[in-house]
């Protein structure tokens, strides 16, 4: 017990000399800290600081999930979704069941259309729109040409969003497991409808 006691008091004593010391030097543009052996340290800050920075740059941050992945992503659970993510693949006859009209009629029995993540509430409450190279009802597209943000796809079409149908995502697998992912879309690339 005296040795940990006296191990503190003698910390305590560092303390206090290394702030007396600072409040001595940071006249003079240094600052100080007790490093893990009790020491007092110095650095100078101002114009030396930024020398040293150059001297010692910042480490880099490691890539993201997002960035290590990226065009090797195919599918993804919901949980991990994130407004303005787009997925193809959406079976016309789900879409139908979700939003009672869209797609108007159906061209084959396999049809598909994209859909686009609006809003996120909660990790498995997300509100999605399914998007039509049509424009009617449409407010905003996602312009021809855009690259989609984490996969680096190129969008070779101007897709709608019909945010008129929006609905929840359902919870059942059977939607949400065939969809594609193709990117998270940039703000940069959603424009508004003109009017006529």
């Amino acid at each position: 017990m005296c040795q940990v006691l006296s191990r503190l008091a003698c910390l305590v004593v560092s303390l206090l000399i290394c702030l007396l010391s600072w409040s001595n030097q940071y006249r003079g543009g240094e600052i100080g800290w007790l490093d893990r052996q009790g020491a007092c340290t110095f650095i100078r800050v101002g114009s030396d600081m930024r020398q040293a920075e150059q001297e010692n740059p910042p480490v880099k941050k490691p890539p993201s999930l997002w960035e290590v992945l990226g065009a090797a992503l195919r599918r993804l659970s919901p949980m991990y979704w994130e407004e303005r993510m787009l997925f193809g693949g959406a079976s016309d006859r789900e879409l139908l069941k979700q939003t009672f009209f869209f797609p108007e009629r159906q061209r084959h029995p396999f049809g598909t259309h994209p859909i686009f993540v609006l809003r996120i509430t909660h990790p498995m409450a997300v509100e999605v729109c399914p998007c039509s190279t049509k424009g009617r009802m449409a407010a905003r597209f996602i312009r021809q040409g855009c690259t989609l943000e984490i996969t680096g796809k190129v969008m070779d079409r101007r897709s709608y969003l019909i945010e008129a149908f929006r609905f929840p995502l359902p919870s059942d697998p059977a939607f949400w497991k065939p969809l594609s992912f193709w990117g998270k879309v940039p703000e940069t690339c959603l424009e508004p409808v003109q009017g006529p």
